[in-house]
């Protein structure tokens, strides 16, 4: 069970963190990075819809803490690349 919680994680963090990351690519204006995140949120959200196969209700807990480390690791690591001097 914690296997399969850790991959959870993963996938929701993951997922979240793209879907994050697009929205700071729209905002940005970032239209040649646009596409190539669609696809990699495609194949996320096929893992994410997975694990809650696999796992039903089970997934609420790794996928709640998967999404919030991924949305603020995606803030972090775009504004990084893009050398943004966003106020904390």
């Amino acid at each position: 069970m914690v296997v399969n919680s850790l991959i959870t994680f993963v996938c929701y963090a993951l997922a979240v963190s793209l879907k994050c990351w697009q929205q700071l690519n729209v905002v940005g204006r970032k239209k040649h990075l646009i596409p190539i995140v669609s696809l990699l949120i495609a194949v996320s959200e096929v893992a994410v819809i997975t694990r809650i196969v696999v796992e039903g209700w089970l997934v609420v807990i790794p996928a709640g803490l998967g999404g919030g480390v991924g949305c603020l690791a995606a803030i972090y690591i775009f504004d990084k690349a893009n050398k943004t001097n966003a106020k904390k």
